[in-house]
């Protein structure tokens, strides 16, 4: 994933969020030419904040973190996922929506 900072994601935005709260599940990508990816947004513990890209996000699957502007993150729902019409995302992106899903359940008591 790569950033390209202030970029219109080129989506419909009244779907856009402004996902400032910590722990939230939500699609998010680095940049316009990336795919929305299974995210959570995260406390930034002693990273210096970006003007441009406020939050602080990790994406499932990769296990990344990464600055994402306001523009390009979306509240999460399974079936609301922009880029579901495009093919090939891999087995990451698999298993970052499985690990998602898993953290919307919370732990399971047995």
């Amino acid at each position: 994933m790569s950033g390209d900072e202030g970029e219109s994601s080129g989506i419909d935005t009244g779907s856009l969020i402004e996902a400032k709260k910590v722990g939230e599940c939500v699609w998010a990508k680095l940049s316009k030419k990336d795919i929305f990816w299974p995210s959570k947004v995260c406390e930034p513990y002693g990273k210096p904040r970006s003007i441009h890209r406020p939050h602080w996000v990790y994406f499932f699957g990769t296990h990344n973190y990464g600055w994402v502007s306001s523009g390009l993150i979306i509240a999460y729902e399974a079936d609301n996922n922009p880029d579901k019409e495009r093919k090939n995302k891999g087995k990451k992106f698999e298993q970052g929506v499985l690990e998602l899903e898993l953290e919307r359940v919370g732990p399971q008591e047995s």
